[in-house]
């Protein structure tokens, strides 16, 4: 029985004893905005946590070039193990230090630029894309689990990662990325790179598609540069099509360019139980991960 005691007291010593090891292919995922929240969500019977916008951003965790402070992403990854919960990090390629041009500051009405320090209101592509690219492999290093430079009392790596979000949207209120498809598909196959280097068993997913009026149109362009990632990302916020959150359509886009990866919904605004009611109308879709985590039930996979 001694190994029993001295286990017990290393997870004391972690500060992980009340950790409980949750199902990884559970199928259902929410949003969180905060740290603090991962015990509500863990209450509502789910095991998946998208943080928005989250604590992983280049120029938050990197504060100048080669000076880290892992403070509040470990902050999140601590709390998202405490409670069982696997965490999507939402990677922002953005870093205030980094800035070489005009143009790339988003409106003072955008809704992550009002009191929110975690993405740069400056959202273009980097100036040095090694400099990012050394920066995410860091990142996905400390997470990993592998047992090299990882966050000390890790317990629940981290295996996913989502490269933006919502690049094509542009308005006066959300514009998360200011330049081109083109520009977006350099920072995805740099930062699928950077993923595998760290981590050959972590997967990438392209940022989710906002599900808006251009979101066709602005991916078709993406997916002509022969990009690279493990899993395909679309929202549905209330626009396109309910019963089949927007994966019918996006799976479509898919199959023309012969892409056969999965496809995670990464923000879709229905309910536990509008979810139970539509969940086998989505097309080749793995997980889905509600706006609210509202407790209304229907989470089953």
């Amino acid at each position: 029985m001694r190994w029993f005691f001295l286990l017990l007291l290393l997870l004391l010593l972690l500060g992980c004893a009340t950790v409980e090891l949750t199902d990884v292919n559970n199928c259902i995922g929410t949003l969180a905005h905060h740290s603090s929240e991962y015990n509500a969500i863990a209450e509502s019977g789910i095991v998946w946590a998208r943080p928005h916008p989250g604590p992983f951003s280049w120029g938050y965790t990197e504060t100048s070039l080669g000076e880290y402070d892992w403070s509040e992403t470990d902050k999140w990854v601590k709390s998202a193990q405490r409670h069982g919960v696997h965490t999507l990090a939402t990677v922002f390629p953005y870093a205030d230090w980094d800035l070489c041009r005009l143009g790339c500051e988003v409106s003072s009405t955008d809704h992550f630029a009002r009191g929110r320090n975690q993405i740069p209101s400056n959202r273009c592509m980097p100036c040095d894309i090694n400099a990012y690219a050394t920066w995410l492999s860091n990142l996905v290093e400390r997470y990993d689990g592998d047992g090299v430079d990882d966050m000390p009392g890790l317990i629940i790596p981290i295996g996913h990662y989502e490269i933006l979000n919502e690049p094509e949207l542009n308005g006066p209120e959300l514009t998360f990325f200011i330049g081109t498809p083109g520009e977006y598909a350099i920072i995805l196959n740099a930062s699928y790179s950077a993923v595998k280097t760290a981590c050959t068993d972590c997967y990438v997913l392209h940022a989710g598609a906002a599900g808006s009026a251009n979101t066709i149109s602005y991916w078709d362009e993406v997916f002509s540069y022969n990009v690279s990632f493990d899993i395909s990302n679309i929202h549905y916020i209330g626009m396109w099509d309910k019963q089949s959150l927007n994966t019918n359509d996006w799976n479509l886009l898919l199959q023309k360019y012969g892409i056969d990866s999965p496809i995670w919904v990464t923000e879709a605004e229905i309910t536990g139980q509008e979810y139970n009611l539509i969940k086998n109308n989505l097309v080749n879709t793995e997980r889905t991960f509600l706006v609210w985590y509202d407790g209304s039930g229907g989470f089953s996979c």
